[in-house]
């Protein structure tokens, strides 16, 4: 009976070996899986990483285009202000030598020395208003080169968009 309980209990420690080694091949293969989860999950991370860096160095890169692109209107627009007060400037000028006409009409006695003044007045507003004139032209440069501006812009910006929806397509597989 002895040997029975011997054999019995040898029997027993083997079928516990053969199953403490069923649950160890079962928790290797469960850590190999984990292993290789967490792999691919890293590798969708790096690539999802690698997109939003892609992605934010597009924007950077359209963003200082604009920002150069604004920079110059900006000095445009300088220009433009500078321009306007010359004119504003000029018109003074010839208010203050229409001024000079109408002390013609009320000095009638000095008619000599106002003729003269007039003459003088009429040559600077001549003067004036070929200064105008260039100035408007400058104006009308400025005001071209703000519009040329203005459609670069636009165009950045419609790549701005074209390159985000194109960088975001690989992020609409993911969950």
């Amino acid at each position: 009976m002895e040997q029975n309980h011997n054999e019995l209990l040898k029997s027993m420690v083997s079928k516990f070996d053969s199953i403490m080694d069923r649950k160890v091949d079962i928790y290797i293969r469960q850590s190999i899986r984990l292993n290789s989860t967490v792999r691919v999950g890293m590798i969708i991370l790096g690539v999802v990483g690698f997109s939003i860096f892609l992605l934010l160095y597009s924007l950077s890169s359209q963003v200082g285009h604009m920002k150069d692109g604004v920079q110059q209107m900006n000095a445009h627009f300088a220009d433009v202000e500078d321009n306007m007060r010359k004119v504003n400037q000029i018109l003074l000028h010839i208010d203050s030598r229409v001024e000079l006409m109408q002390a013609f009409d009320r000095d009638m006695k000095l008619a000599h020395q106002t003729t003269t003044s007039l003459h003088h007045g009429v040559e600077n507003i001549h003067q004036s208003m070929g200064e105008v004139s260039q100035y408007m032209t400058q104006l009308q440069l400025h005001i071209q080169e703000v519009n040329q501006q203005l459609a670069s812009m636009q165009t950045s910006v419609s790549g701005v968009g074209v390159e985000t929806y194109r960088m975001a397509e690989p992020m609409k597989v993911l969950p």
